[in-house]
């Protein structure tokens, strides 16, 4: 059985995965050292530990995306394969029929997440 689209013996290419808030994959584990760095836990979880949907590539999380302005945003601060990513975000934003521009940034180093799809900055 192939599995995700590859042949029979290959490995499907890496590539960069959009996951929802709150997803299970990210939420799911107390120690998450294995896919993000423990310094950059507050640019993916609130106080409580809700996530923000997540930028996924090669096994390790490497920004945040959300809705804006009709829009995608796409924050990353690790480098990414940004053709990869940007073709998965806009799939996405096609599905979720957003008719805006998707954007990929920085992720502004004094940024955090403040509430679930709320940032805020520290001063």
């Amino acid at each position: 059985m192939a599995l995700l689209g590859s042949e029979a013996g290959s490995v499907a290419p890496p590539g960069a995965c959009m996951l929802p808030s709150l997803d299970p994959l990210v939420m799911g584990y107390r120690d998450r050292s294995r896919f993000l760095s423990p310094r950059l836990d507050d640019k993916v979880f609130d106080r409580n530990g809700n996530s923000m949907p997540t930028v996924l590539e090669d096994g390790k999380i490497t920004g945040i995306w959300m809705e804006e302005g009709g829009g995608m945003k796409v924050m990353v601060w690790s480098t990414v394969n940004r053709h990869s990513l940007m073709g998965r975000a806009r799939e996405l934003s096609s599905f979720l029929g957003l008719e805006g521009r998707v954007d990929i940034t920085s992720y502004p180093s004094d940024v955090y997440v403040r509430a679930l799809f709320r940032l805020g900055r520290r001063v």
